[in-house]
């Protein structure tokens, strides 16, 4: 009976330890728990009679109503479980992020707002800018104009080199004025300085002289005789000279000579050039209209004025360098001939180059030729330097 009873109590207290195992580890549901404990009590009280019986029963019952209340816990907690708040810490952390979320999105709205504001006001500038180079481009347009274009009106001319063949001839003829004083001078040397007035040659040839007074003065004299009286008669037109005369007058523009000769002289040189009975009527200025000649602007700026012209109104046909600085300076466009004996470097400054009146004629339809507001640009390539004239 002993051992029986010993047996029995093991196996309840193994059994009993499987519950409470149950009760803290709820893996199954609590009326299994309830249903085994019940179980037990029922064998036990089978198996065992009287008071032993009882007793164990009654342990047993009591141990299976504490599952059952303990179960029930257990099952609440599983129900309500899914329902419960956050933790107070979780809340805080949440508050935050949206303090935070909320700050941030208020910078970003301002950053952008500022953003706008710049490109806004960059864009203004920028139209500003824009327009000042429209408005600047637009000038620089206009000039431009005036200058080549709408309004040229007047023709100012050079005649030595440009209507006549003279500048080899005066460029002898101070070599030999300056002998007749005594002072040597080489025909190379001249000949680059052919197109500059007297008053400019002399002191370039010889320093201690002046072209205005003293015995320079007496040698742009003789210069001036040499020219009248001996290289005058020898001298010949530039290729097509009289006929770029009278195309110039047919078109109707205002013509003024431009020469840095004396008066004398001119008339000599007109004649030689056969233009003189096609330009008498016409505005002249010489050596005597300025105090500084060729290359200083003063000539042409008396030719202007004698022909009631403004700069931009006035092309000047020239063949020396010098008469492209004095126009240049003057803010008048030169159009320039080979004929001078200059070669293209040297006549760089000019907006055209041609051989001679001749090829400049050749190189225009002139019944498209403009008289007044429109073009005198030529619309061709420049052709090459002619090896002879006629």
């Amino acid at each position: 009976m002993t051992n029986t009873t010993e047996q029995l109590t093991q196996s309840a207290n193994h059994n009993a330890n499987v519950v409470l195992n149950e009760v803290n580890t709820p893996s199954i549901h609590p009326a299994v728990g309830v249903v085994g404990v019940s179980a037990i009590g029922g064998t036990l009280g089978a198996v065992v009679g009287g008071v032993l019986g009882a007793l164990l029963g009654g342990v047993l019952g009591a141990l299976s109503a504490s599952v059952q209340n303990s179960k029930s816990v257990k099952s609440g907690y599983y129900a309500t479980r899914s329902q419960s708040k956050p933790l107070p810490s979780l809340n805080q952390a949440i508050d935050r992020l949206a303090t935070q979320a909320d700050k941030a999105r208020k910078e970003l709205a301002q950053d952008v707002e500022d953003v706008g504001e710049s490109v806004q006001q960059g864009a203004s500038n920028l139209a500003a800018k824009t327009q000042e180079t429209v408005n600047k481009l637009d000038s620089s347009y206009d000039v431009t104009q005036d200058s080549t274009h709408s309004t040229v009106k007047g023709i100012l001319l050079d005649v030595d080199g440009t209507l006549v063949m003279s500048n080899d001839a005066h460029a002898q003829a101070w070599v030999e004025s300056f002998a007749d004083f005594g002072y040597e001078v080489a025909f190379e040397n001249v000949r680059p300085l052919i197109g500059m007035g007297g008053d400019q040659v002399i002191p370039r040839l010889v320093s201690e002289l002046s072209g205005k007074e003293g015995v320079g003065k007496q040698i742009a004299d003789r210069r001036k005789e040499l020219i009248m009286n001996k290289f005058g008669a020898t001298l010949s037109p530039a290729p097509g000279s009289r006929e770029f005369i009278l195309k110039l007058k047919q078109e109707g523009f205002q013509l003024v000579v431009a020469s840095s000769a004396t008066g004398e002289e001119l008339s000599v040189l007109l004649k030689a050039a056969q233009v003189d009975d096609l330009l008498e009527q016409e505005p002249i200025t010489t050596s005597s209209d300025t105090e500084s000649s060729k290359p200083a602007p003063d000539l042409v700026q008396a030719a202007l004025k004698k022909g009631h012209l403004q700069p931009q109104q006035a092309i000047m046909f020239g063949d020396t360098p010098y008469d492209i600085e004095a126009a240049n300076k003057a803010g008048v466009q030169v159009i320039a001939f080979r004929t001078g004996g200059f070669d293209d470097s040297q006549l760089a400054g000019a907006l055209e180059i041609y051989d001679s009146p001749a090829d400049f004629l050749a190189h225009y339809d002139l019944f498209e030729l403009p008289a007044r507001g429109r073009s005198l640009v030529a619309q061709h390539q420049t052709v090459p330097i002619s090896s002879s004239y006629p």
